[in-house]
């Protein structure tokens, strides 16, 4: 066993797994949701994985297929937000309003008591944010050799074990476009190929957006998504 496996079953990370739905398609849905769930972690921990579906559509076929999947998974639904008037970042606003129910019984702040105080949440809260139709591969948490051989845990856990970090990226791709062929650039590979690691060696980061990881502390210290 090494040392950052040892590390890992002490650490007890959670990660919190938001992925924010509008009016998607219930398939398109489905599939992310089983694949955060599926996802694997080291068979040497403990489960330590909350999927929440963020829905602002209200949608009810969607609420019961997490009700069916909760008797056997850590899923959560979310919904009844009520959109403000003339929102301008309705993804934002979704996610923070199933952020601040997750730590709704944490004390307040003494500068904002309608927010939490984010001194009080745990370094060890993670937030991984997947839109809704960003599926997780199955080492997305740890890679496959730490799953099933039980040695060093990789990508998101062990990175996120350096409590001097607070935001991880992970690039994304898509089944349907030959990297070969991606004339339009969707896949984006000049930002994480060369864009990117330039920027992190001048000390700079910009969040993508989706399939990222977040350390919830860090994250309510400024103030919790943008929404402007």
């Amino acid at each position: 066993m090494t040392a950052l496996l040892v590390l890992l079953r002490g650490y007890r990370l959670h990660v919190r797994v938001l992925v924010p739905c509008y009016k998607e398609p219930m398939e398109v849905v489905v599939a992310t949701i089983m694949a955060a769930v599926s996802a694997g972690l080291p068979s040497m921990t403990r489960r330590q994985v909350t999927v929440y579906l963020c829905d602002d559509g209200k949608d009810a076929e969607k609420a019961a297929f997490i009700e069916a999947l909760s008797a056997t998974e850590d899923v959560v639904y979310v919904s009844g937000r009520t959109r403000k008037k003339g929102e301008v970042n309705g993804k934002s606003a979704n996610l923070n309003f199933c952020l601040h129910k997750i730590y709704a019984s944490l004390p307040r702040s003494e500068l904002n008591p309608e927010d939490v105080d984010w001194s009080e949440i745990s370094n060890k809260e993670l937030v991984v944010v997947f839109d809704s139709d960003m599926c997780a591969k199955p080492d997305f948490f740890c890679k496959a050799s730490a799953i099933h051989l039980d040695y060093s845990p990789q990508w998101i856990m062990e990175v996120m074990l350096d409590d001097n970090i607070a935001l991880c990226l992970t690039p994304q791709a898509f089944h349907n476009i030959d990297p070969d062929t991606d004339l339009f650039n969707s896949i984006n590979v000049q930002f994480w190929e060369y864009w990117l690691p330039g920027a992190f060696a001048w000390g700079y980061i910009a969040c993508t957006g989706t399939n990222f990881c977040i350390r919830a502390r860090a994250l309510s210290h400024c103030g919790w998504f943008p929404e402007y």
